[in-house]
């Protein structure tokens, strides 16, 4: 009698609490990522054992997510005769479809291709208007790309243009993208911080290509004019530099003491004085003689060192050997 009550209760809890019929306990996945064009039933549950390969639903297109709700979850696990039951009113599952993705530049770069294979925009870079467009191919296709159509109007330097991913496929996906051109130049820029003070080497400079509308006419074109001076403030990394962002190093400084040269065909004579003001190599500045009090004239030779230039000798410069 005992063994039929058993086996009844037994029954009963079966019946009743299906996930124990031959699968353990059954859990919600609140996230789900697929790389197929279907969400299966065990993507959205844990622990179901018959019917896991079920196809239940459309997964979302490569790269997208879609959002499932608490009823429609609840129906589609009362008609597989899921175990579950939603223990809160906004359980929901997020579906994620895994994709290849190409990014803007390599857009940006076909689109270029495009438009000089047609004769438009040389020494040119284009960009797309949507700044976050991105294309996403599923996980079993090639990330290949290809311009269908493309118009531009020279006067605005503005593009449409279809593209196409994967390229030369029948399920190739379709896009109509907007943007513009720009002509760019190379410009030296800095290969690394450059604080002030620091005197610019060569080895500080490479060649960038910049957009010319981001350029003024104070951007230095030319490496040799970087090359010995020293910033007004400190230069980043990779940036365009300005004339006016740049000078020569300053040799001597105000009220320091200078050493001061004169030299004649017959002599070489030194003194000491005390400089009235800041000067870079080649300035001519003020100096105090230290002994006479007398102030004269000298131009900046090199670090706390002048050359004084007599009245006979110019319009000659001297300067330090």
């Amino acid at each position: 009698m005992l063994k039929r009550i058993l086996t009844g209760l037994t029954l009963a809890a079966l019946l009743v609490f299906p996930a124990l019929a031959g699968q353990g306990p059954v859990s919600l996945n609140p996230h789900v990522v697929v790389g197929g064009p279907y969400i299966h039933l065990g993507d959205l549950f844990t622990g179901v054992e018959e019917n896991a390969d079920a196809q239940v639903a459309y997964a979302p297109a490569p790269g997208k997510r879609q959002v499932f709700e608490t009823r429609w979850l609840y129906k589609v696990a009362k008609a597989y005769g899921v175990g579950w039951r939603p223990r809160m009113a906004n359980e929901r599952t997020i579906v994620t479809r895994e994709s290849n993705t190409i990014y803007r530049p390599q857009v940006e770069e076909a689109l270029l291709t495009a438009l000089q294979d047609r004769g438009w925009a040389d020494n040119s870079i284009a960009t797309i208007s949507d700044r976050s467009f991105q294309i996403h191919t599923a996980i079993d296709q090639d990330t290949t790309l290809s311009v269908e159509e493309i118009s531009y109007d020279d006067r605005s330097n503005r593009f449409v243009a279809i593209l196409a991913a994967p390229a030369n496929t029948p399920s190739a996906q379709r896009y109509r993208v907007k943007g513009r051109t720009f002509k760019i130049q190379e410009v030296p820029v800095p290969t690394r911080r450059i604080t002030k003070g620091e005197v610019i080497r060569s080895g500080d400079i490479e060649w960038k290509k910049v957009r010319v509308n981001r350029m003024s006419q104070r951007t230095v074109l030319d490496p040799q004019d970087l090359i010995g001076m020293t910033p007004r403030r400190v230069l980043a990394e990779g940036a365009t530099i300005e004339a006016t962002e740049i000078e020569r190093p300053m040799m001597v400084k105000r009220r320091s003491l200078v050493t001061l040269v004169l030299k004649t065909p017959m002599m070489t004579m030194t003194s000491k004085g005390r400089a009235l003001e800041d000067g870079a190599v080649g300035d001519t500045i003020r100096i105090s003689n230290t002994q006479s009090n007398t102030i004269i004239e000298a131009i900046v030779t090199g670090p706390s060192m002048a050359a004084v230039v007599l009245a006979s000798q110019a319009p000659k410069q001297i300067a330090m050997n």
